[in-house]
């Protein structure tokens, strides 16, 4: 049985998709078109001259090709501000 803490973190999951959360964590402004998926820098890579990462708006995560990161809106607020779990409760 889920505890509550982990029904409210799946509803707020299921709330925010990583298209929304993009430009409000980053300050970067992404314009999305329908359902395809935006190319985006990499927080591990910082600044990609090339972004191997995008943001796929029909399942709202973020997927980095070259180092294989995948994470949601909220895995990728607690990533990109060096978080760690614990602390974002």
């Amino acid at each position: 049985m889920a505890s509550e803490r982990t029904l409210r973190l799946r509803r707020i999951k299921d709330k925010v998709s990583m298209s929304e959360a993009y430009p409000y964590i980053t300050g970067e402004t992404v314009h999305f078109f329908q359902d395809t998926p935006r190319q985006v820098r990499c927080l591990i890579h910082g600044q990609d001259l090339h972004p191997s990462a995008r943001i796929y708006p029909d399942t709202g995560l973020f997927y980095c090709h070259g180092c294989k990161l995948s994470l949601d809106a909220i895995g990728y607020y607690i990533n990109y501000h060096g978080f760690e779990f614990s602390d974002s409760h």
